[in-house]
């Protein structure tokens, strides 16, 4: 027989179970019976039931029921389960027996059955198979009661008071989720020709020996081929399946392109280790690896070597630096870049300049156009920058209270964008108010932040007109948040999705705030704050909650770059929140925080730019010197946090680049902006 899964008696599991044998029953009727394992390894000692048959499983979990007829499992009087009829490979894993998914390890019942079912192992080693003992199937029902009980009805409470009065030790979640993995890997493997390896060392010592066969590398439950991808900077637990009994001494796993294979471990007939292929910096344009791992292992008396390949996705790989015209050092509170699907646009407050670049042109450097202000050359011209596919924006904080310079822009001839332009003002200004501090255009609307307006802040709206731009100030609508908000840079950030807008005041009461307004109607008649974040977690006083905010169609991002943890001073987080639309009060609920890969790190201001787009939010860093200034997160991942890439914003030999002054995304490319020369760097993801 082809053995696949670890048992009592030989650490191996029949895959292929079907036997065909006809039972006589009173009056000449026969039937036909098949034979399956109950497995998380092989399952022994477990009762089953099956119309009139009955009984337990042998110590290789088999048991023999009619073809076709619904399977009940109980450990005691507790009913663990049943499957109305068993999968082609005719094994019964846990999930089955729960109704969920095979892929669903993860799932909390599964988990708790895992864990129960693990930790009663008789021998305490469920890499041999599992054999419930009669004393811990007693201990179940005294604990249940002697009436029959369906697992659902069990909570994490009751699986330790159980494993308790066992005598035994509660296998930990995460220990009871990497054996069902492996044993799940090892039931989809089973079948497949795979790819005999190669002997190393021709020694045949054993009579019958052979060399073992290469079948399958999983990912927890999913098989990689050689098309799939893996993450840079993401460890992994893989598990590689062959089709003979692996010795335990003797393994090694080396990677081509120097990732680290660490905890090696061996069960039956499958390899288990941890796989993390770290960033690095690169020269290379490519966005994926080839990575070809090299496999020694034996079986029997025969040494046996092969490899096998797949890719890695590595976004450092498509790095494209963008060296201005114009290079002089930009500042870290500012807004400086800006993408939308198409264009990019780059300001230079140093040089008081702003460029376009065309993001689908075959040499992206050499697409710069530049677009001037034929108002202004001097107070930060370039400080923000915003556009979309129909206008640009460019904020200058610094002239006077500050200003706006309002342009029509034309894809087709993009330097004609400088022909249609007009200065914007509000109708208030005030000396020291700093409007145009940040600034967003989308879908017709134009938002201003001047976040020293009166001491305390104030935001700007208008709409538009596509007729005549210079008409678009007497559409201007003054936001304010409903509370007092005197020294809270109210404005320091704004962003819209054209239906809410975010406006980020970092110094409210402290610690700042992030208020959002629905836009509701499109004259701006009807424009209502609707809801205000504050930081979840305040740890050390001037979190600056609100620094920077982005929203999309489905997230509001916020940064706080100077929260503190354990003592590591403006390490910085930021917090991704989630659109209730039916009920956008639920919005505040359950934020995710963000975290970067490298943990705690004084003075890294993790938040002080970020940005959405897509599927995507990307997080810069205010570190000077260091080699990775921003994270690019995957929205669409079910671990955000475990998806994050790491983007340098430099070279690793010029640290003179400095930090991310500004990150941006479109959800298909990301850019970083960097401190100290000005350089803009490009990842296509």
């Amino acid at each position: 027989m082809n053995k696949v899964l670890p048992t009592r008696k030989s650490y191996l599991l029949s895959s292929t179970l079907l036997l065909s044998v006809l039972f006589g029953c009173r009056g000449g009727t026969t039937y036909e019976t098949e034979t399956g394992v109950l497995a998380d390894s092989a399952i022994g000692n477990a009762e089953y039931r099956c119309g009139s048959i009955s009984g337990t499983t042998n110590e290789d979990g088999e048991f023999t029921c009619p073809v076709g007829s619904p399977i009940q499992f109980y450990t005691g009087s507790l009913k663990i389960g049943e499957v109305s009829v068993m999968e082609s490979d005719n094994v019964v894993l846990v999930q089955d027996l729960l109704g969920v998914d095979r892929n669903e390890t993860d799932n909390e019942s599964v988990l708790l059955m895992a864990q129960l079912l693990q930790s009663l192992d008789d021998d305490d080693d469920s890499s041999n198979g599992i054999y419930l003992s009669a004393n811990s199937l007693s201990i179940i029902t005294e604990h249940v009661g002697s009436t029959e009980v369906d697992f659902s009805k069990l909570t994490e409470d009751d699986i330790v008071d159980i494993v308790g009065k066992a005598s035994k030790s509660l296998v930990s979640q995460e220990d009871a989720k990497n054996h069902l993995d492996a044993t799940t890997a090892r039931v989809k493997a089973s079948g497949k020709s795979g790819v005999p390896l190669e002997s190393s060392d021709n020694t045949n010592t054993g009579t019958g020996d052979s060399a073992a066969v290469l079948q399958t590398l999983y990912l927890n439950t999913t098989e990689i081929t050689t098309s799939s991808a893996l993450n840079v900077g993401t460890e992994y637990r893989l598990t590689l399946n062959f089709d003979k009994d692996i010795n335990s001494s003797g393994v090694s796993i080396s990677s081509y392109i120097g990732a680290t294979t660490s905890n090696i471990s061996v069960s039956g007939r499958s390899i288990s280790f941890t796989y993390l292929m770290p960033q690095r910096n690169y020269t290379s344009t490519a966005s994926q690896l080839t990575e070809v791992l090299a496999v020694t292992a034996s079986a029997g008396s025969i040494s046996s070597s092969s490899s096998l390949s797949f890719l890695i996705n590595d976004l450092a790989n498509s790095k494209i630096q963008l060296t201005l015209p114009a290079t002089k050092s930009t500042g870290v509170d500012a807004k400086d870049i800006y993408l939308n699907s198409h264009y990019m646009i780059v300001g230079s407050r140093s040089d008081n300049k702003v460029w376009i670049y065309d993001l689908e042109a075959g040499d992206i450097s050499s697409s710069a156009v530049e677009i001037s202000s034929s108002i202004t050359d001097s107070g930060f011209y370039g400080h923000a920058v915003s556009m979309d596919n129909n206008y640009v924006v460019v904020g200058t904080p610094l002239k006077g209270g500050g200003t706006i310079t309002l342009f029509k822009f034309d894809p087709n001839i993009i330097s004609n964008t400088n022909n249609d332009q007009t200065e914007i003002v509000s109708t208030d200004l005030g000396l020291s108010d700093q409007y145009g501090i940040d600034v967003i255009v989308k879908n017709g609307y134009l938002i201003v932040g001047a976040n020293n307006k009166s001491g305390g802040g104030q935001t700007y709206l208008y709409k538009i007109d596509s007729s005549d731009i210079a008409n678009t100030v007497n559409s201007e609508v003054i936001l304010n948040p409903i509370d007092n908000h005197s020294a809270s840079a109210f404005g320091q950030s704004v962003d819209t999705n054209g239906d809410l807008i975010v406006v980020g005041a970092s110094s409210m009461n402290s610690n700042g705030a992030v208020y959002v307004y629905k836009i509701g109607s499109t004259d701006l008649t009807n424009v209502t704050q609707v809801l205000k974040l504050t930081p979840p977690e305040i740890t050390g006083g001037l979190e600056e909650f609100g620094y920077r905010v982005a929203i999309s169609d489905d997230y509001i991002l916020v940064g706080q770059p100077n929260y503190d943890a354990n003592g590591f001073d403006a390490r910085g987080t930021a917090w991704l929140y989630t659109i209730d639309h039916d009920n956008i009060a639920n919005t505040a609920n359950n934020p995710i925080q963000l975290i970067p890969a490298e943990g705690e790190i004084s003075s890294l201001e993790f938040g002080n730019t970020l940005s959405l787009g897509g599927d995507y939010a990307i997080v810069g860093t205010n570190q000077n010197g260091a080699e990775v200034n921003a994270y690019l997160f995957d929205l669409s991942a079910t671990d955000v946090n475990a998806s994050q890439v790491s983007l340098p914003a430099m070279d690793y030999n010029s640290p003179s680049d400095g930090t991310s002054a500004t990150v941006a995304t479109n959800g298909s490319v990301s850019a970083i902006r960097a401190q100290k020369n000005g350089h803009v760097y490009l990842y296509k993801h």
